[in-house]
This record gives structure tokens, sequence and C-alpha cells, in this order.
């Protein structure tokens, strides 16, 4: 998976940075998290939105962009989730 941003350790008293971490950012809530496997913290991903979530609060399916907009619309921000349709298309060879 590809990180989306990351983190630099530093001491002030030092020239040079201690660690620098990779991070990923959770689709619903756009918070940045580290990659830490084996840390025991339980993240996950979405397969609606196809990409990490940093934890079971974000695990309810409502992208950033809509939480945004529920704001803006002022409805409840995490209750009006997107609504995914699938409306298929009559085949060329049916077309009259």
């Amino acid at each position: 998976m590809k990180h989306a941003g990351e983190i630099t350790i530093t001491n002030p008293g030092r020239d040079r940075p201690i660690a620098t971490v990779p991070t990923l950012q959770c689709v619903h809530c756009g918070r940045h998290f580290p990659l830490s496997p084996g840390s025991g913290r339980i993240r996950g991903f979405c397969q609606r939105c196809n990409g990490p979530i940093c934890g079971p609060g974000c695990a309810e399916c409502v992208p950033q962009e809509r939480q945004l907009e529920n704001v803006e619309a002022g409805r409840p921000v995490l209750t009006t989730r997107p609504l995914v349709l699938s409306v298929p298309t009559m085949p060329p060879f049916f077309r009259r």
C-alpha cells in the first residue's frame, strides 16, 4: 500500500531527524496514522472507498467529502451515507 505522507521526529538540539515514519490517510475522516504492523492497533480497509481506515470509529462508510457536504447542508455528519447504484445499460446489439 502506498503511503500518503510521513512523520519526522526531531530533537531540537540536533541537526538531523531522529526518525521518519510513513503514514496512511484514512479515507473516511482524513486523519494520518503511522504504518506500524504488529502494534496491536485495530485498523481496517473500506471496500467501498478502496482505502485504509484509521480504526473502528471510522468503520461506518461515510467518506470525508460526504461528511463535509453533510456539515454544509446541516445534516447529521455520519448518518447520511452515499447511495451506490448500479444501473445496467442495454448492450449495443439489442438497440434498434
